[in-house]
């Protein structure tokens, strides 16, 4: 009889708890939600992390190495030392010597919500300007071999602020939901160039939280992106275990 009453006992303190519980997280999740639209307003919280990703090595992660071939910018007369093993070690190597892409730039944005409603995310906006250059040239580190790797993308022209998506400009997206609490979502933009000079450029993604628009910067970790336009008239040179003018 004892044991019945303490089982019993036992049973509906659980379910008295459990019933006090979704009470609490019925009168606290409109609280929350609340001081959650408060604080982005007023406060300047983000609705969403956001990682920004340029690094050719994890771009083309899962991609032969011998497939990859890119021009970069030299802000000098050619090299005069041998150039690192490795894609992602020649653009260190280029960025340490103060250089930068040249043609185009590839980067991906990645979203991460950090509210309890979901976030539209629409498709980004660049911003960009040039200005002339005083010398240098191309390098180019050459392919050996293999299929051409080209991610699916956001294309960019920066001499005309135009925008496209895969093969037809109609297949562009034009929203992402994100799911909330942790959803996460991906893009990449490839911003191209071609009229002469360095070409500055940030991004914007407009996002859409609660019913209310907010403007996302995209930044090279609070700087411009540099992308040198093709018809740049300067000489340009290949590895192929020594420098030779291409």
């Amino acid at each position: 009889m004892v044991e019945w009453f303490t089982q019993s006992w036992g049973w509906l303190v659980g379910v008295v708890l459990s019933f006090a519980a979704g009470l609490i997280t019925a009168f606290l999740s409109p609280i929350q939600r609340r001081v959650e639209r408060w604080g982005n307003r007023h406060v300047g919280g983000t609705p969403v992390r956001v990682h920004v990703e340029d690094r050719l090595s994890v771009l083309y992660a899962g991609s032969p190495d011998a497939w990859l071939n890119h021009d970069f910018y030299w802000p000098a007369e050619a090299p005069h030392e041998a150039p690192p093993e490795g894609l992602g070690a020649w653009q260190a190597w280029v960025r340490g010597h103060g250089g930068c892409d040249w043609e185009y730039t590839l980067v991906e944005i990645v979203f991460s919500t950090t509210t309890t409603v979901p976030v539209i995310v629409r498709p980004p906006l660049v911003r960009a300007s040039v200005t002339s250059l005083g010398g240098g040239c191309v390098v180019t580190r050459p392919a050996s071999g293999g299929a051409d790797v080209w991610p699916e993308a956001f294309d960019v022209d920066l001499d005309t602020g135009d925008l496209s998506y895969g093969e037809f400009s109609h297949d562009r997206p034009l929203s992402w939901v994100v799911e909330p609490d942790g959803g996460v979502k991906s893009f990449y933009i490839r911003a191209r160039a071609s009229l002469p000079g360095m070409h500055s450029w940030t991004a914007v993604v407009p996002l859409v939280v609660d019913g209310r628009g907010i403007d996302l910067r995209v930044t090279n970790n609070g700087k411009e992106f540099k992308t040198v336009g093709s018809e740049t008239p300067i000489p340009a040179f290949r590895w192929f275990g020594e420098w030779t003018p291409a």
